[in-house]
C-alpha cells in the first residue's frame, strides 16, 4: 500500500528523513522542545517502511540522526571533549540507524 504513495520516491524518503532530523534537533538540543519528541520519529518511520531495503533504512536513520545530534558540538567543544564528543554523536546516530533498520 505504501509503495503506491509519494513515499515510493527516493527523494521523498530523504526529505522525510531530513524532516525527522529537524524535529529531532528540537528534541535533543540543549534547550529541548519536548512535544517534538512525540512526533520526531514519525517521518523517519514512514520513510523506513517505504524503503526498498534494510541498507537504505539504515542510511535514512543516519541521515536523520547525525544532523540532529550535531547540535551538541558547541557544548562538547565548550567542555573540552573534542573528538570524544564526535564519537558520542556517532554512537547516538548508530543507535538511531540501527533502530531504523529494525523497523524496516
Amino acid at each position: 500500500m505504501i509503495s503506491g504513495l509519494l513515499i515510493a520516491n527516493r527523494w521523498a524518503r530523504i526529505a522525510l528523513a531530513l524532516c525527522a532530523a529537524l524535529l529531532l534537533a528540537f528534541t535533543v538540543s540543549l534547550n529541548p522542545w519536548w512535544p517534538a519528541a512525540w512526533i520526531a520519529p514519525l517521518p523517519l518511520l514512514l520513510a523506513v517502511i517505504a524503503a526498498p531495503g534494510r541498507r537504505e533504512s539504515w542510511l535514512l536513520g543516519y541521515l536523520a540522526a547525525i544532523p540532529a545530534h550535531l547540535t551538541y558540538v558547541p557544548y562538547y567543544n565548550a567542555v573540552g571533549m573534542g573528538a570524544t564528543g564526535f564519537a558520542i554523536i556517532f554512537l547516538q546516530a548508530t543507535a538511531w540507524a540501527g533502530m531504523a533498520r529494525l523497523a524496516a
